[in-house]
């Protein structure tokens, strides 16, 4: 989600100000998400554009990337901030930067562009094309979806009973295939993609942080699940199973379970995350464990979450993006 992926928290060091923006902020808005239309930015507080992915060289060396970039009403002008990352498997390696402009959102034509120094982004009718640099890699990346667009809780829109509501759809599979270039030497890479889109009154929810996860399975399958820091033991916001076929049932609050395996504490900010999961959907049950532990994104202090790849077992075999905020 990213959510909600997404997200990608650069929302938690503007949340105080999202808050106090957000205080007049009724859900005037109850249409559920509609096509091509809101494909486009909309005049929310927050929003995001969000990628993550698993991609494979010729030679079977893994990576996974995350690119987002969020719009942002700062009261007198909107700032755009793009964050990106990369796990680079085999040498246990994670690499993340961001950067930010101001000045308005982008102009709507297609392609929609977001261009922010290093890094952009163009979308067109589910083929989206992206370049990030971090360190010494550089990203390229073709995509396109090969289902539908997912509206995630039924129609694309939820009331959150804690404050606030989202829009929210997803590219839950999107074919992938591009180059990573590290220092002189460039791989051909393919993989599959996640994209999530998503606006609203996000104030509250970003606040109290969440945990969501993206998992994309071997036998063409997709999951969302959204739980969010409400309570002693989180509020199960709900979630997503589509086929392989692009057929998307919304998953109940009730019909799925979250245990941490295990904890990570951060040597770099000394917060604790849960690392690894058990999951059951229905009747599904899956395991999910870090490809490596340290996926950590810190931009100072109000700005730091955990977006990281992950591998599936259990019932199923797949890999996923799961992210931790408000920890």
């Amino acid at each position: 989600m990213a959510i909600v992926v997404g997200f990608t928290i650069t929302i938690i060091l503007i949340s105080s100000l999202a808050i106090i923006l957000n205080s007049g902020d009724e859900n005037s808005v109850t249409n559920a998400v509609l096509f091509p239309e809101d494909e486009w930015p909309h005049d929310e507080l927050v929003e995001w554009y969000y990628w993550t992915g698993h991609l494979k060289t010729d030679d079977g060396r893994w990576f996974g990337y995350e690119l987002v970039f969020f719009i942002v009403d700062m009261g007198n002008q909107k700032m755009q901030v793009v964050n990106h990352a990369v796990t680079d498997v085999q040498d246990e390696g994670f690499y993340y930067t961001m950067d930010r402009s101001y000045g308005g959102i982008p102009e709507i034509e297609e392609p929609l562009r977001f261009e922010i120094g290093d890094f952009s982004a163009y979308l067109q009718n589910g083929r989206d094309t992206l370049h990030g640099v971090v360190d010494n890699l550089t990203v390229d990346l073709d995509l396109k979806s090969v289902k539908p667009p997912v509206l995630h809780h039924g129609n694309g829109y939820i009331d959150y009973p804690f404050g606030g509501y989202t829009f929210y759809y997803s590219r839950t599979h999107m074919e992938t295939n591009g180059t990573i270039a590290i220092d002189d030497k460039m791989y051909n890479v393919s993989g599959t993609s996640w994209f999530d889109h998503q606006w609203g009154g996000l104030s509250q929810v970003s606040a109290v942080g969440w945990d969501w996860f993206a998992i994309q399975l071997d036998d063409g399958r997709e999951i969302m699940l959204f739980n969010v820091h409400v309570g002693e033991e989180g509020f199960h916001v709900g979630g997503t199973l589509v086929d392989n076929e692009g057929y998307a049932v919304e998953i109940k609050p009730n019909n799925f379970e979250i245990v941490a395996l295990d904890e990570w504490i951060s040597p770099h900010t000394n917060k604790t995350y849960p690392s690894g999961w058990e999951i059951q959907v229905n009747d599904i049950q899956l395991i999910l464990n870090p490809v490596i532990e340290d996926q950590e994104l810190a931009f100072g202090n109000y700005n730091v979450y955990w977006e990281g790849a992950c591998e599936v077992s259990g019932d199923a075999t797949g890999r996923a993006y799961v992210e931790l905020t408000g920890y």
